[in-house]
C-alpha cells in the first residue's frame, strides 16, 4: 500500500521519481497471489496464507476477516488475482457482528490496529461491501464505533486497572511490562495483541495502554482521541511516556511501567492518521491509484449514499 501511495505522490519527470514508479510497477508485476492461495479444503480454503517460510512452507492459517488484511484483498483484486471474489467471500464469512453497547454495533476485532492499518491508505468514508451495506454503515463508521467501544470499556473498567477512564484508554498490539511484574496474582504480558470489543470480548487486557490505539483512531473520533492524547502527555509525559520520538510504545499505570522502545509500525499509525485527519494526504493520493480503485470495484464496494 505504501508503494501505491508513493507512485501517486512522486509524479515528477525526474530520474529518482521515475525510478520510484518503475520499482513499484515491477514489484506489483512480481506478486504471485496464486502461490499464496491455500488449498480448497479446510477451514481457510481458498484464502491467502498468512505467510511462507523457506524452511517450513506456508502458514496453514489464511487471512479471514475482520482484521488489518482488508487492504490485502483489495490490492490482490486490483491486480487481477483470479481467486479474489471467492477468497473475499470466505473472508467475509468470518465476520463477527456484535453490539457491545447500545448504538455501537460493528464488526468486531478487539485490538484497534485491525481498525487502523487498511484505513491509513483507503478512505472508506461512504464505502461498504455487500456485508456492511446490509448493516447500513460503512467501514469508516465501523472503526469509529470500535474506537468508542474501547473508550466506553475503559470508563467502565471491569477489571479494575489503574489509569483507565475517559482520557485513559486504548488497547492494541504493543509492548508490555511482562511476567517479571506481579500484583495480586494478576498476569502481565510482554509484546502481545491486547484488545477489547466490550466486556464480553476481552483479549489480554493487563492494564497496558498504547498511545497508538487512540492516536491511530484520530480520524474516526477526534473529539475523543485528541483530549486523550493530550491527557496522556500531561499525566505521564515526564514520567517516561514521552521522549525523543514522541510517545513510547506503551505504558502500564497499574505497575508504573513505561516502555523504553518506539515501534515504527505503531508510530506510523499515529503519524499517518494525524496527517489524514489534518489534510487527507495519504487518502488523497492512494485513492487515485488504479489498483485500489479496481480492487474496491471487484470486491463489490459501493457508495452507501
Amino acid at each position: 500500500a505504501g508503494f501505491l501511495f508513493a507512485r501517486q505522490y512522486y509524479r515528477a519527470d525526474t530520474a529518482p521519481e521515475r525510478e520510484i514508479r518503475q520499482l513499484t510497477d515491477r514489484l506489483l508485476r512480481r506478486a504471485d497471489w496464486d502461490f499464496f492461495t491455500l488449498p480448497d479444503t479446510g477451514r481457510y480454503a481458498g484464502t491467502l496464507s498468512l505467510g511462507w517460510k523457506p524452511e517450513s512452507g506456508f502458514s496453514p492459517i489464511g487471512w479471514v476477516g475482520y482484521n488489518e488484511a482488508l487492504i490485502l484483498y483489495i490490492i490482490a483484486a486490483g491486480l487481477d488475482y483470479t481467486n479474489s471474489t471467492r477468497a473475499y467471500r470466505k473472508w467475509l464469512s468470518f465476520y463477527d457482528w456484535r453490539e457491545p453497547y447500545p448504538g455501537l454495533a460493528h464488526v468486531v476485532f478487539p485490538p484497534l490496529f485491525g481498525h487502523h492499518y487498511s484505513h491509513i491508505f483507503v478512505d472508506f468514508r461512504n464505502l461498504a461491501d455487500g456485508y456492511l451495506r446490509e448493516k447500513g454503515i460503512d467501514y469508516f463508521e465501523n472503526s469509529r464505533r470500535a474506537t468508542l467501544v474501547q473508550r466506553r470499556y475503559a470508563v467502565e473498567n471491569p477489571l479494575g486497572w489503574t489509569g483507565y477512564d475517559s482520557l485513559g484508554w486504548g488497547l492494541t498490539a504493543c509492548d508490555g511490562p511482562g511476567s517479571s511484574f506481579n500484583q495480586d496474582g494478576k498476569s502481565f504480558y510482554y509484546y502481545t495483541a491486547r484488545g477489547t470489543s466490550g466486556p464480553e470480548l476481552i483479549q489480554n487486557d493487563d492494564g497496558t495502554i498504547a498511545p497508538s490505539a487512540a492516536g491511530g483512531s484520530v480520524v474516526f473520533a477526534p473529539q475523543a482521541v485528541i483530549p486523550t492524547l493530550q491527557a496522556m502527555y500531561t499525566r505521564y509525559g515526564r514520567k517516561g511516556l514521552w521522549g525523543k520520538y514522541g510517545f513510547v510504545d506503551a505504558f502500564n499505570p497499574t505497575v508504573e511501567w513505561f516502555d523504553r522502545d518506539y515501534l515504527g509500525i505503531d508510530q506510523a499509525a499515529i503519524l499517518l492518521m494525524i496527517e489524514n485527519y489534518r489534510s487527507e494526504l495519504i487518502w488523497k493520493y492512494t485513492m487515485r491509484d488504479p489498483v485500489i480503485r479496481k480492487g474496491l470495484r471487484v470486491l463489490g464496494f459501493e457508495s452507501i449514499k
